[in-house]
């Protein structure tokens, strides 16, 4: 699906003096409810950035206060170190900013067909904005579909037009908000593989929200984790990945279980024993991992030796569900009291089944 590079190029953007965008203490409030508080991130040239956060934790709000659509209360926005926004002055207007905004519900014009959209989106004289979304259209797949209009597309090509329309100005910046959160896993992948196609073709930085971990996993280089509207906490994806403080991080990139208790000497007291901790961590949480939960033989046959363990004592647990874990191997979802765990299976366990649990430690410990 290769196409021309002109047809991605950023062709609407100032002069590169700094990072892509730049955040500095950014508030913002809606109707009297803070939505933003004091946030600061940046995303260099190229760059890819995700920010994570469940509902109302103000990611949509964040995009909307990057691209010019709504006035900030407080701080700074810098967009290739031009100043875009300072307190509550909105000093470029959004067709100035060389921003484009991929909508979650896409919002695409109902009247118009993929080679209208793309030449009302694109910048210059007529005859070029015309050359451009034809180019353009080709790249993303839509070069047979010029006179199709939104209802006659399927999602995939809805979702290939809101980001060929997005692209069309030649922005530097691209923000996505939730990108392929209705996307089956085959689109979605073919839409993944396109959009770092058309990055890599153009002097273009990504910022995606989601709090749909393969998102972040697949496009992001690094992350800032969004809790009601504070920044909690920020770093490259693998270090997120390895060794994440908050809870939230943790949970919302799916990384295990979260086991409450009590601290102890190098240890945490939890309901399935006493956890000891990885040095240099503390919090009242235990986050253990699927890889270290070890199931036994209680009177199942066979599963001991499906696991590997045989005669371990531990904590009483059932076997609720088996699932689909990174989308290739199998993990028996156990419940423990009221605690939810993963364990790496190589074969489903039947649904019911009591077992024996053991947690392999050390455990990192998280604040809540």
């Amino acid at each position: 699906m290769k196409g021309p590079v002109e047809a991605v190029d950023a062709v609407n953007v100032p002069p590169v003096d700094g990072p892509a965008v730049e955040v500095e203490d950014l508030t913002c409030r809606l109707g009297g409810h803070t939505a933003l508080e004091a946030v600061s991130l940046s995303v260099e040239p190229r760059g890819r950035l995700a920010v994570l956060g469940r509902s109302g934790a103000g990611k949509t709000t964040l995009l909307r206060a990057l691209a010019g659509l709504v006035a900030p209360a407080a701080g700074r926005v810098r967009l290739r170190g031009a100043l875009a926004s300072d307190g509550t002055r909105l000093l470029l207007p959004p067709e100035a900013r060389g921003v484009g905004l991929v909508f979650q519900q896409l919002a695409l014009w109902p009247h118009l067909g993929v080679e209208a959209t793309l030449t009302f989106a694109a910048r210059g004289a007529r005859v070029e904005r015309r050359a451009r979304a034809r180019a353009l259209a080709a790249r993303v797949g839509l070069g047979d579909r010029l006179d199709a209009r939104p209802d006659a597309l399927s999602g995939g090509e809805q979702q290939r037009l809101a980001l060929a329309r997005a692209l069309a100005p030649g922005p530097g910046l691209l923000l996505l908000d939730e990108p392929f959160a209705h996307l089956d896993p085959a689109l979605r992948a073919d839409l993944v593989d396109l959009l770092l196609d058309l990055q890599a073709d153009a002097d273009l930085a990504l910022l995606l929200v989601s709090h749909q971990r393969r998102d972040v996993f697949d496009l992001a280089r690094r992350a800032v984790v969004l809790e009601a509207g504070r920044a909690v906490e920020a770093g490259a994806v693998a270090d997120l990945v390895a060794r994440p403080r908050r809870a939230e991080t943790a949970a919302l990139l799916d990384l295990g279980a979260l086991v409450p208790g009590e601290p102890a000497p190098g240890a945490l007291d939890t309901p399935l024993g006493r956890l000891p901790s990885i040095p240099g961590t503390a919090g009242r949480l235990a986050l253990v991992r699927p890889e270290q939960v070890r199931l036994g033989d209680d009177g199942i046959a066979g599963v001991a030796g499906v696991v590997g363990v045989a005669g371990v004592a531990g904590v009483a647990g059932v076997v609720r569900r088996t699932v689909v874990l990174d989308g290739a191997r199998l993990a028996a979802l156990v419940r423990v009291g009221t605690i939810d765990l993963r364990a790496v299976v190589p074969a489903p366990l039947p649904d019911g089944a009591a077992v024996r649990v053991r947690v392999e430690g050390p455990c990192l410990l998280v604040d809540g």
